[in-house]
């Protein structure tokens, strides 16, 4: 998988991080899917029977092979006070 991460504060912080890792997807509650991260921690996400994958609104898509998805801190409520954030995770199923 990849994941990338970007952000920008007001006061002049920003970051921008690319890491390419193996991990699993797994099934969740009815519906939903498990995503690992780099980090130990989980993403989790419904999946759609059509593949549509769905945080707040919807994400990304998820085929046989190939999975992406993309959201930012705007998606799912306010973010941060002055920051901004985006996340994009694709993978290939080995």
């Amino acid at each position: 998988m990849t994941y990338h991460y970007s952000y920008w504060q007001m006061g002049g912080d920003s970051g921008d991080t690319t890491v390419v890792y193996k991990g699993q997807i797994n099934y969740g509650d009815k519906g939903k899917i498990k995503i690992d991260r780099y980090d130990g921690s989980t993403f989790e996400f419904e999946i759609s029977k059509h593949g549509a994958i769905w945080g707040c609104t919807p994400v990304g898509n998820a085929e046989r092979k190939y999975f992406n998805l993309s959201f930012t801190d705007d998606q799912c409520g306010t973010g941060p006070i002055g920051a901004n954030y985006t996340v994009t995770l694709s993978g290939i199923k080995l």
